[in-house]
């Protein structure tokens, strides 16, 4: 196969060579030459054989016509003497006449052999009896010459010129003559032949090149075209490179590199500029409800109203990517960056129709400005994200289709933020991160039935509610590791728990979607498991409903794993989460825990009965265990227990507490019931 390939490759390469734009312009140059070189030696040869035939023509006949014009002339002056006595003058006549027939035979014999000779090289094959002919006609007139002179001598006769032999001499002489001009025709009609056929020769090869040189024409032609239309296919491919290296496909928009790019330069100039960045509200909802191809809509409708805005006021947007979007202008006026975000949250909040579907989507904003940061040093495109990010998260943490400008008070929530940022790595190692306990109980008879394990950072004194330090562990990828820490740390005070008193309570551990994103994410829970020898039936992971899963496919695959190794799994926060039924329809869980926000109206609300009325039926048809969060007054434990619900917690009964002391908690309330049961 490789012969057959380097083969290909030096014609490909010449054919390439030939089709490119200064290939044709050499060949064409090359053809032209050549057209002009061949047709001036077309030109040349045609006059070459005219010439050639005309001096044959004049060597041949030219010095015969006047010899026999001399010829002539003496017979003339032999008949005008012929009845009369010639005079002295008449005989002087006669005198020149034959002086100059002898000089024309000799002129006539040269001719006559250079004009065969001629003719002999150009392949007339009469030329050798046209020179003897010619040399014939020579000697006859050369015989009239010495004949003449002896009869013109002084002592001569001139009667003699009168008689028949003289008369035989002259006309043999012209008879020679005539045949020599008729065989001067005759090679004259073969050498118009032969050059006839010459002509016709070289006409054929003309006509041959000429055919040459049109399919030579077109050929380059064809190739030149070749080669435009690769070029343009280049150009096509190039342009379609160049926008995926610099584009979003989807949205047409600048992509996260190119925009990056402009953001960095602006910003190494230290030109005022402004940083919005833009996430679409419950867009993974859209897309998990209504599909992908719905999705992409929406998001360019929201990209056309961008490009549409920022091309009026000299901004660029991009996509940063899934529903991530940022644009940046150069400018810092703060009153022009409120303005435009609030015109464009108020164009995307517009209702997009798709057929019988009406989709109201919503975006939530963040702005930060370079001079908000520095003034005096150069910041970049990382400095300038995370403080528009931590405006976003503002937004959404304000209930979303709003904007937020990065300020002094947000700018001192940020800074804090990057204290537990950097105090956050090796919080574990250090016995920062405490484990506390808050009971699930039987709402019947108030007993702790089992724990959900909670953090709690201890950070130099000051203990912090997950709330405070979660979403960071969540951003920078520390979750993975306090959620390990959490289960493995749970899993021993229980487990020890349980060994030291003969109790039997289970424990409840939250993990994050960061650990169904890989293949192996989830190997720690069976391996702290097996280090504890802890009952996997007595553990349930809490996956929390508001935490977006991208690929379903694979986090069921995973949750189908847990459950074979013999964990029960449970849905937190259901009801406020994304999306409620895709979970319960791709995830297969044992227990539901019903978020405080349906609890807490409970009494107050029809609504909120009815959407807890549903659930519950919903539970019970789907074989699920429900346990309810955030009770808090008595009243609504008896309204829980009339439409159902057996188990919840709240801080009626507990609050979060440490291990410990929640466990010791548990041990008195048992102990004191099973004392009053024994009184009675």
């Amino acid at each position: 196969m490789m012969p057959e390939a380097e083969a290909v490759a030096p014609r490909r390469w010449w054919l390439d060579g030939i089709a490119s734009v200064h290939g044709f312009a050499i060949v064409l140059a090359v053809l032209i030459s050549t057209s002009l070189v061949f047709g001036k030696w077309l030109i040349q040869s045609t006059s070459r054989i005219d010439e050639q035939a005309d001096k044959i023509d004049v060597l041949a006949s030219a010095r015969a016509h006047l010899a026999l014009n001399e010829l002539l002339g003496l017979s003339s002056e032999l008949h005008q003497g012929m009845h009369q006595e010639w005079s002295a003058g008449e005989i002087e006549r006669v005198r020149d006449i034959n002086l100059e027939l002898r000089m024309r035979a000799n002129e006539m014999e040269a001719r006559v052999r250079a004009a065969a000779d001629r003719a002999e090289r150009l392949g007339i094959e009469s030329s050798a009896e046209t020179l003897r002919l010619g040399l014939e006609a020579v000697k006859s007139m050369r015989a009239v010459v010495v004949v003449t002179a002896m009869a013109t001598g002084p002592g001569e006769i001139i009667h003699f010129l009168h008689s028949r032999e003289y008369l035989s001499v002259l006309d043999r002489a012209r008879t020679n003559v005539f045949g020599y001009l008729d065989s001067v025709t005759q090679m004259r009609v073969e050498q118009q032949a032969m050059q006839s056929a010459r002509i016709d020769r070289l006409t054929a090869i003309s006509l041959q090149i000429l055919v040459m040189f049109t399919v030579a024409m077109v050929g380059c032609l064809i190739l030149l075209r070749r080669e435009v239309q690769a070029r343009n296919t280049r150009d096509l491919a190039e342009d379609r490179a160049q926008r995926l290296a610099f584009y979003d496909h989807v949205t047409g928009l600048a992509n996260r590199a190119s925009f990056t790019e402009v953001v960095e330069t602006a910003l190494g100039n230290r030109t005022k500029s402004a940083l919005i960045l833009i996430d679409l509200d419950r867009f993974k909802e859209i897309n998990d409800r209504h599909g992908h191809l719905i999705g992409d809509e929406v998001l360019k409708s929201v990209a056309n109203h961008m490009r549409e805005m920022t091309a009026d006021s000299g901004g660029l947007a991009a996509r940063l990517g899934g529903d991530e979007f940022a644009i940046f202008f150069v400018t810092d006026d703060p009153r022009f960056l409120r303005a435009f975000c609030a015109d464009l949250i108020e164009r995307c909040a517009q209702p997009m129709q798709f057929d019988d579907l009406v989709i109201r989507p919503g975006l939530s904003v963040g702005i930060a400005t370079s001079s908000q940061l520095s003034v005096s040093k150069v910041i970049d495109m990382d400095d300038l994200t995370r403080v528009a990010d931590f405006a976003l998260y503002a937004s959404k943490a304000a209930g979303r289709g709003c904007y937020t400008f990065y300020d002094s008070d947000l700018r001192a929530q940020f800074n804090a933020q990057r204290e537990l940022e950097k105090g956050m790595p090796g919080a574990t190692e250090r016995g920062e991160i405490e484990v506390y306990l808050q009971p699930k109980v039987d709402l019947l008879t108030q007993e702790t039935i089992s724990f959900e394990a909670l953090s709690r950072w201890n950070r130099s004194g000051a203990v912090l509610a997950p709330g405070e330090f979660i979403p960071i562990a969540e951003q920078t990828g520390m979750i993975e590791e306090i959620d390990r820490f959490m289960l493995d740390r749970a899993i021993e005070l229980i487990s020890g728990w349980n060994d030291a008193n003969g109790t039997g309570y289970s424990v409840s551990v939250n993990l994050s979607a960061r650990h169904f994103k890989g293949e192996d994410g989830l190997d720690f829970v069976s391996e702290t498991l097996d280090r504890h020898g802890f009952p996997p039936d007595m553990l349930t992971l809490e996956i929390t409903e508001s935490i977006q899963l991208d690929n379903w496919a694979h986090v069921e695959r995973m949750v189908n794993d847990l459950r074979d190794l013999g964990c029960r799994i449970s849905i937190d926060d259901f009801g406020v989460g994304f999306s409620s039924l895709a979970y319960l329809r791709m995830i297969k869980a044992d227990e539901l825990k019903i978020d405080r926000e349906l609890v807490r109206e409970i009494e107050s609300s029809d609504e909120a009965q009815f959407i807890l009325d549903a659930v519950l039926e919903l539970s019970e048809h789907l074989g699920l265990d429900v346990v309810v969060e955030g009770i808090e007054e008595q009243s609504q434990v008896m309204r829980l227990l009339e439409m159902g619900c057996r188990v919840g917690q709240g801080y009626l009964f507990s609050r979060p507490k440490p291990a410990a002391e929640a466990l010791a908690d548990a041990q008195f309330r048992l102990d004191a019931k099973g004392g009053a049961t024994a009184a009675s």
